[in-house]
């Protein structure tokens, strides 16, 4: 019926209920994927990782919890996701580094525990990273100073230890 959707944009509305697996099917050509300020809950489907298409989603300001699904990181695309103020919990995926084109990572205000992933470093392209107010915990990853695109970075509100690295883009945060 919609197979040339390329943007699905629902945001601001008082929808509710799990996302519907029927969004992410494989043959999906939606490029962005706009969900915020509703009252959707339950997971991120683990289907999402059908959307190979997918460049930007949005799901900000909602009730989602369980985990950040692994297969979120196979979207080789997307260079965009905003996830926070919701309830998601577990910890970040260790493979986030493998998404490349990835400019704008928020996953504030949410649940998410366990330490920062070194591969975080390798997102070259990242120009925003918000993972305030969150229970993550450990050092900041000495790899986060290889982000030379950086402009944002926000870890206030966690359980995090050690020092700040000094090398690379830390070291202009003064």
């Amino acid at each position: 019926a919609l197979s040339h959707l390329k943007s699905l944009d629902l945001r601001s509305n008082q929808f509710s209920g799990t996302l519907p697996n029927s969004i992410f099917t494989p043959n999906s050509t939606i490029r962005q994927l706009l969900l915020d300020n509703n009252k959707l809950g339950g997971d991120i489907p683990s289907s999402i990782g059908n959307m190979i298409h997918l460049t930007y989603f949005s799901a900000t300001n909602n009730d989602l919890e369980g985990p950040i699904p692994d297969n979120i990181t196979g979207l080789r695309k997307l260079s965009a996701i905003y996830l926070g103020f919701n309830r998601l919990n577990g910890s970040i995926p260790t493979r986030i580094g493998d998404l490349d084109t990835l400019v704008y990572l928020d996953l504030c205000s949410n649940n998410l525990s366990g330490s920062l992933p070194q591969e975080l470093g390798s997102l070259s392209l990242l120009k925003r990273l918000n993972l305030s107010d969150n229970h993550l915990n450990g050092s900041i990853p000495h790899s986060l100073g290889k982000l030379s695109a950086l402009k944002e970075l926000s870890l206030a509100n966690n359980n995090l230890t050690g020092e700040v690295p000094t090398v690379g883009v830390l070291a202009n945060f003064s």
